[in-house]
């Protein structure tokens, strides 16, 4: 495909790497929310266990979010990413260790979902501020 048949948002380099970058992250977490939930079900077999984490997951975000978009235009978004993506990074590492040494309880899960939550509601608003700053005024809503 060449760079004229590109939408306009992808013409841009930068902006470019940041949406492939993202594919990964993005794939993961989604694939982290489904694990979550097999994880606690097959733990507990109960669907109410199954849907206190997907609580602790979601309440955060929509708690926050706005707090997250405020720091996202207050604070360097690029600095925000690093933080966010390493608390993320840190925590999926930690509930993998929990499952692999036996110890995932479910109050660890519910605290690992919470964090995943309250992460997130930093994390979204800036990726969603960043492409302001890595296309033109005219391309942003194509990006």
């Amino acid at each position: 495909m060449t760079a004229r048949r590109l939408p306009p948002a992808l013409r841009v380099r930068p902006f470019r790497w940041y949406w492939a970058a993202q594919w990964p992250t993005l794939l993961g977490t989604w694939m982290q929310v489904v694990a979550l939930g097999y994880l606690v079900y097959a733990r507990t077999g109960s669907t109410t266990a199954v849907a206190v984490v997907a609580a602790a997951d979601g309440l955060p975000a929509v708690a926050l979010s706005l707090v997250g978009g405020l720091l996202a235009d207050r604070l360097p978004r690029r600095r925000i990413l690093l933080v966010t993506q390493s608390v993320l990074g840190i925590s999926a590492g930690a509930l993998a260790m929990l499952v692999a040494t036996g110890h995932a309880e479910f109050y660890a899960i519910v605290i690992v979902a919470l964090v995943f939550g309250a992460t997130d509601a930093m994390d979204l608003p800036t990726r969603q501020a960043l492409v302001a700053d890595l296309v033109e005024r005219d391309v942003v809503v194509n990006a």
